[in-house]
């Protein structure tokens, strides 16, 4: 299994001060400075922001900047740091910013700057923030967009990203053809399931082998794959849709917070095409997420690599799902 990361995360507040937790080593360098340990951060929105995920990004140095006030963190941003550039996050769908309640401009303008600033002390090269999609925050999102620009921030990559409205009757906006598919699935009386036990090596083998089937770029890698879904079964949901007792469609999931599930890994059988397996388990997990009180089903974007899939995109649309932008900010540092 893949090592996780054992040095500590080095937090860093706007007046240069560092603690550093998460050591999993038994000898322990001493910090530089210490802050009070008031200023670690408590149930954060995204899973992506919590020490159970940061612990299986890659080895090397993982940093959190932060905001505070004398209860915690106000806003924060985690980067790992990996040859020479600082990425949020490196092993993930997007890292960004979190807020404890309400994302303040002035701060999250003072916290770049700081950003900026020590990633430049430190000789980091380049500076790469992987957005969240503007579904997930709208007003947020537009705020930092805005902020990282004027920073002169470029936009290295710019996605669409595809979620399914959980509070409201997303079968309204169902393309006809879908409906139809979804019937056909039906009366082949398919069976949709979450899957928990299911051996993690023979899914990843299986999903993976799907998706080159269709000459689909394979971006998860196996041992990570295998430590978080084995280590985090509260956080990687499975799923499997059979045909009496065969498999014919996969997909691994992830709560990414309360109020959103998003659909990371599915897989298609390419002997059951015909069947339409991957539409009776989207809405199979429509109806697991809203009876478990989730507001959005993320699609994810339609890429291979950084080539978009005119296919998949019209999938996702006459599913009923709506887009958003999903933004990659780059900064290169000269100094």
């Amino acid at each position: 299994m893949e090592k996780m990361y054992e040095g500590p995360i080095t937090f860093i507040s706007p007046n240069c001060k560092f603690i550093k937790i998460l050591n999993r080593t038994s000898s322990l360098t001493k910090p530089e400075f210490t802050i009070s340990s008031t200023h670690r951060l408590a149930n954060p929105n995204f899973f992506y922001n919590h020490a159970e995920f940061l612990r299986w990004q890659p080895t090397g140095k993982i940093l959190r900047f932060s905001m505070n006030d004398d209860s915690g963190p106000l806003v924060w941003i985690h980067f790992t740091i990996v040859d020479g550039e600082a990425v949020s996050l490196s092993k993930a769908p997007f890292g960004s910013f979190e807020w404890r309640s309400h994302l303040d401009r002035e701060l999250t303008q003072d916290l770049i700057k700081q950003i900026i600033e020590h990633c430049e002390s430190m000789g980091i090269k380049r500076i790469l923030i992987k957005h969240f999609a503007r579904s997930y925050h709208p007003d947020h999102y537009d705020l930092i967009c805005n902020e990282l620009l004027k920073e002169k921030f470029d936009i290295s990559r710019n996605c669409r990203n595809f979620h399914i409205d959980l509070q409201h009757d997303y079968f309204k906006s169902v393309h006809p053809s879908e409906l139809r598919r979804l019937k056909k699935a039906k009366k082949w009386q398919l069976k949709f399931e979450e899957v928990p036990g299911l051996d993690k090596s023979w899914l990843y083998d299986t999903i993976s082998a799907w998706w080159r089937s269709r000459n689909y770029q394979v971006s998860v890698d196996k041992k990570p794959f295998l430590g978080m879904t084995t280590t985090l079964p509260d956080r990687y949901k499975i799923f499997a849709v059979f045909l009496e007792t065969r498999i014919i469609a996969l997909a691994v999931t992830v709560v990414v917070s309360a109020d959103i599930l998003y659909l990371f890994y599915p897989a298609t059988d390419p002997g059951h095409y015909h069947l339409s397996p991957m539409v009776f388990m989207t809405f199979s997990l429509c109806n697991y997420a809203q009876k478990h009180g989730f507001k959005m089903l993320d699609l994810g974007i339609a890429n291979s690599g950084n080539q978009e899939l005119p296919g998949l995109i019209r999938f996702k649309k006459n599913l009923g799902a709506l887009e958003s932008e999903k933004t990659e900010f780059e900064r290169i540092l000269t100094k």
